[in-house]
């Protein structure tokens, strides 16, 4: 899915001759870099990418494809987003799991989580959709590979509490180990230099305005 679609979306651009007349953002994903060592923070572009899941070797493979074809000078830019929030997170991720679980309770309950003294990189969904627009209009941009984070990292806990916060309900926090990730990096955030050296200085949502949009989309369910 993620490596072969892309590489049949790219024949068939060329195919119709728009090779030259089409722009292509390829969303790769922070998952192609592999385990992070502590040493090897903020994760910039030029760290070799070591994936160790299934998803990130396929993304990986995906991104090699696109910037195989671009070579000839195409109009195409690479993205690797970090950990994305918004309205309507999949519930395959841990916080969109986290959001639809306090959705279902109606007052007072039990939110399960895993372990939450992990740090991540948050970034908007409405920041990934207008760098990528920033991205794909700026000829700099083409043939490389940008990630899309807010360089900050946040511990996991500290945003459950926010978004229980917000939630303004009787809801109480329970771990399973069975939830966590084995061997999962404990701070994982990305450096975003490169992408602000491109598109310029860049003012990121803050992840606590990012949620109270979450919640407040709840509310209006």
């Amino acid at each position: 899915v993620n490596t072969f679609y892309c590489d049949y979306l790219l024949r068939a651009i060329d195919k119709a001759d728009l090779g030259y007349h089409t722009k292509v953002v390829v969303v790769g994903s922070a998952a192609e870099y592999g385990s992070i060592e502590p040493s090897q923070l903020p994760i910039s572009e030029n760290l070799p990418c070591m994936p160790n899941t299934l998803y990130g070797m396929s993304k990986l493979a995906q991104t090699q494809t696109a910037l195989a074809w671009q070579k000839p000078k195409k109009a195409l830019v690479v993205v690797r987003p970090f950990n994305v929030i918004g309205p309507n997170m999949p519930s395959h991720i841990a916080l969109g799991n986290f959001v639809e679980q306090i959705q279902s309770i109606a007052n007072n309950g039990v939110l399960m989580t895993g372990n939450l003294d992990s740090s991540r990189d948050f970034i908007a969904v409405s920041d990934v959709s207008r760098l990528m627009w920033q991205l794909i209009h700026t000829e700099e941009a083409y043939g490389e590979v940008f990630n899309l984070c807010s360089g900050i990292a946040t511990r996991m806990d500290k945003v459950v509490d926010y978004v229980l916060m917000l939630s303004n309900r009787g809801i109480k926090v329970k771990t399973e180990s069975g939830r966590s990730i084995k061997g999962e990096t404990k701070i994982h955030y990305g450096d975003n230099t490169k992408l602000q050296s491109v598109i310029g200085e860049y003012k990121f949502s803050t992840w606590e305005d990012t949620l109270l949009d979450v919640m407040q989309n709840d509310t209006k369910k």
